[in-house]
């Protein structure tokens, strides 16, 4: 007995309409690979109310078994989860098995008109700053303790609030 999902169904305002299974993937993937083995379960939302704000149309796919070989190998993504439960045959980029050494570090975008090349890997995870008082470099034990605060907002989002210690 086959124990596969059937596809899912999505509506629109021609009220039905049944995802196909013979759709066609993209060239990076083997088709012939896919026969009964990659679950997924996708929802359409054309509209949504969430606590006053109306989202506009969404499409959420979610794996549900094997999904692994879709992602192509060498990728670097986001995942959330603990150590032990990192899907098998996944690397964390921890510098080991040829990976990147991505801990404490932040993935950000290079281009052309971007403040880093694809080789860079970033700032510093700390600042340092040398405070002169009458000819005298002040050390971090010898400045009293003090704080700053700030805040900033972009047009059309909310304003954001911190302090400096």
């Amino acid at each position: 007995m086959d124990s596969s999902p059937s596809l899912p169904q999505a509506y629109n305002s021609q009220q039905k309409v049944a995802f196909e299974e013979e759709k066609p993937l993209p060239a990076m993937m083997d088709r012939t690979s896919l026969t009964n083995t990659y679950w997924f379960s996708a929802s359409i939302i054309l509209g949504a109310l969430v606590a006053g704000i109306i989202l506009g149309p969404i499409v959420v796919l979610y794996t549900k078994q094997n999904a692994l070989p879709l992602v192509p190998s060498g990728v670097i993504l986001l995942w959330s989860g603990t150590i032990a439960t990192v899907p098998q045959d996944w690397a964390i980029c921890d510098g080991t098995q040829g990976t990147p050494d991505l801990r404490d570090r932040f993935i950000l975008g290079s281009g052309s008109n971007a403040q880093y090349s694809p080789t860079q890997t970033g700032g510093s995870s700390s600042q340092t700053a040398n405070i002169t008082v009458d000819d005298t470099t002040l050390t971090t034990a010898q400045m009293p303790s003090h704080s700053h605060g700030g805040s900033t907002s972009i047009e059309d989002s909310p304003t954001i609030y911190y302090d400096v210690n």
